[in-house]
This record gives structure tokens, C-alpha cells and sequence, in this order.
């Protein structure tokens, strides 16, 4: 999970990436919003690279908008539940900002004081440290309970939710438990697992509808691939578009029939797992997600090949090294790169004893 810069994070309200999956989640925000009943907290679930953080960007120039967030536009009154009315709601979107009002050109210039971006920040020897800190959420609540600067809203953006502290998520909850008139968390979490639940129940989830009927047409236009491309990168990457962008245009297909094929030479005790870890440990996160999806193919592989060695597996054994795997992943302590080693190592380990088994009993058995 890579940190967010404030200057990137502002520059992503102007980015076009025709993000059509982002329209069914701007109106429902923006009946609640029209209708003086928007939410204080908003937690934005979905898969990593899927573009929660350009979601967020966009939906804080809007709602800091003069144009858009009231100031300039009367709200229609909502006592006469009218056809009219319900039919002036239905028209009106956030989402979307004038970029002529101060508030856009402050927001445009990274200035604007009434928005507040939270990641983790940097140590003294310029690394990403692991945790959003507690000092960086009470700065943030502070902020949140004083004064606007400009047209009331004010808004705290936190990139990485699954990286605060024990103290900050408490620290947090009492935000939410006392929010201010006006105030909005926008809180981005790709494992939404890892959010106490006393956090969760205080915010209104919100997740995109990332359908592959409609994410594959999209996916051929952006990269010009064919059907069955874009249905193999939608696979290998969780349904997460920019994900599966990037998987097209930047060889991750390739990486991935590769380290399938390795996958099988370990099992056919051709390679050892140290050597297969060595090959795609450049992967980082997405070595996690690339082995579990090769574990998810075998059982069909299994069937439909019998004089491979999948068919001499045991049943359900790439079945129990999936669900290992992200027994792991859900467990792996936040930016340690020795644990992560050791755990993908561990599942490595159990295919390459399979294999030896599988491999042995072969040759005792012509």
C-alpha cells in the first residue's frame, strides 16, 4: 500500500479517468447531501487501485464548492414532498465543482484551509513509518471542531484507515461520537476486517459497483485488449479497475504466467522454494494475490487434466494452502517485510512437500 502525498492527493480531483463506477456512489451522496442529511462519517470500502482516493478528492472539491455546496444554490424545501422537488434532488450531483470559485482555486493549489489529508508521514531517515499516529488524529479532530474558514464544511480525508494505531482508531471515536455541525471523515480502507467495529458502526458504508459485465468493455477501451484479456486481468486483480489497468499495460500477465509456472515446477520438485520466492519477490503485494488466485485454479486444473499432477493431489490441499494464505495476509503485521517473507516462504514450503510426496510415491509405483 503506497503513502499518499496531500499534493497528490489534491491533484487527483482534476485527474479524468472516466471512473464510471464512481456514478451510482456520487448520487446517492448527493440525495443525502441536497436533503440536509448527509453523514459524518464515510467509510469507502473497496479493493486496492480501485480509486478510492480520487473518489475522495472529488467529492471534497465538490462539497467545499461554493457553487455546488450550498452557498450559491438554494436548497428546495423538502416539507413539500413534491414531485418537483424529489425531481430537483434527482438533478442535483455532487461530484462535480465550478473551479472558478476561491474554494476550488485554494483547493487547486493544495492551500485550502478547511480540508484536512491524513497518511503516514515519513521518520527521520525519510521512511514511511508504519502507522498513522495518535498525535496525527487529535491534530486532525482538533481541526475538525474549530471554526470553518470558508463556506461552513469541513473535511478530514484519511488514506489509509487500516494503518492507525490502537490510540489513534480511539482517538478517532471520539470524533464520531461528537462530530461538529458540517464536518465530514472520509475514511478509504481496502480490508474492511481490519476497522474496529465501534468505528464502522458510526459510519456510512459506501463501496463502488465494480460489476465485470460493465468493467470489461471499460477495460478494452482503455487499453485496447481483447475480451479475454480483460476478463483475465479482472481475475488476477480482484475486480479492481486501475489494478487491472495496470496488469494490461505493464507486463503483470506476464509475471503471473510465470510464477504459475513455477508454481508447478515447485510442485514437481523442480525448483525450491527459496528459488521461487528469490524470482517474484519484486511483486511485493501483489505476490500475495497472484498465489492465491494460482491456488484457486487448481481444483478446476485438477479435474480437467487428469494425467497432470494436480490430479494426484489431495482434495482439498490447494483448497487449505488458499485459505492459509490469507489467514496470513489478514495476520501480517503492518509493514514488516521479514514476516511477509517468512509466511509466503511457509505456504512455498507445504506446496514443495505435496510435490515431494506426490513425486516420491510416482516412482515407487512404476
Amino acid at each position: 500500500m503506497q503513502r499518499l502525498t496531500s499534493e497528490e492527493f489534491v491533484a487527483l480531483a482534476t485527474q479524468n479517468s472516466d471512473s464510471y463506477w464512481f456514478a451510482p456512489a456520487f448520487t446517492t451522496l448527493s440525495k443525502a447531501f441536497y436533503a440536509d442529511k448527509m453523514v459524518h462519517g464515510l467509510l469507502l470500502v473497496s479493493p486496492e487501485m480501485s480509486g478510492k482516493a480520487e473518489f475522495a478528492a472529488k467529492l471534497s472539491k465538490s462539497i467545499l464548492c461554493n457553487a455546488s455546496s450550498g452557498v450559491q444554490l438554494a436548497k428546495p424545501n423538502l416539507e413539500n414532498n413534491t414531485a418537483a422537488v424529489e425531481a430537483e434532488l434527482n438533478q442535483r450531483q455532487i461530484g462535480y465543482s465550478c473551479n472558478q470559485c476561491k474554494s476550488c482555486q485554494l483547493f487547486n493549489s493544495g492551500s485550502h484551509p478547511d480540508l484536512y489529508f491524513n497518511d503516514r508521514l515519513l521518520n527521520k531517515q525519510g521512511k514511511v513509518k508504519q502507522n498513522i499516529s495518535i498525535d496525527q488524529i487529535r491534530l486532525l479532530t482538533d481541526k475538525l471542531s474549530s471554526t470553518a474558514q470558508m463556506n461552513g464544511w469541513r473535511i478530514g480525508v484519511i488514506a489509509s484507515v487500516e494503518k492507525l494505531s490502537r490510540g489513534a482508531f480511539n482517538a478517532l471515536l471520539k470524533s464520531l461520537e461528537e462530530p461538529g455541525q458540517q464536518t465530514l471523515l472520509i475514511l478509504l480502507v481496502n480490508q474492511f476486517y481490519r476497522v474496529p467495529q465501534t468505528i464502522r458502526s458510526r459510519c456510512q458504508k459506501l463501496t463502488f459497483d465494480l460489476n465485470s459485465k460493465q468493467l470489461v468493455p471499460w477495460l478494452m477501451r482503455q487499453t485496447q485488449c481483447d475480451i479475454a484479456t480483460a476478463e483475465d486481468a479482472i481475475k488476477h486483480t480482484e475486480s479492481a479497475p486501475l489494478a487491472a489497468k495496470v496488469f494490461i499495460e505493464n507486463g503483470s500477465a506476464d509475471d503471473y504466467s510465470q510464477l504459475s509456472r513455477d508454481l508447478d515446477s515447485l510442485l514437481n520438485n523442480q525448483l525450491s522454494p527459496q528459488q521461487v520466492f528469490s524470482q517474484h519477490k519484486h511483486l511485493d503485494e501483489q505476490l500475495w494475490r497472484y498465489m492465491a488466485n494460482y491456488f484457486t485454479q487448481v481444483p478446476l486444473k485438477r479435474l480437467t487434466d487428469p494425467l497432470s499432477p494436480y490430479a494426484k493431489l489431495p482434495k482439498t490441499s490447494a483448497f487449505d494452502l488458499y485459505n492459509q494464505l490469507l489467514q496470513y495476509h489478514k495476520g501480517q503485521s503492518l509493514g514488516s517485510n521479514l514476516q511477509f517473507q517468512l509466511q509466503i516462504e511457509s505456504i512455498l514450503n507445504h506446496w514443495f512437500e505435496i510435490g515431494r510426496k506426490i513425486v516420491h510415491y510416482s516412482n515407487h509405483t512404476h
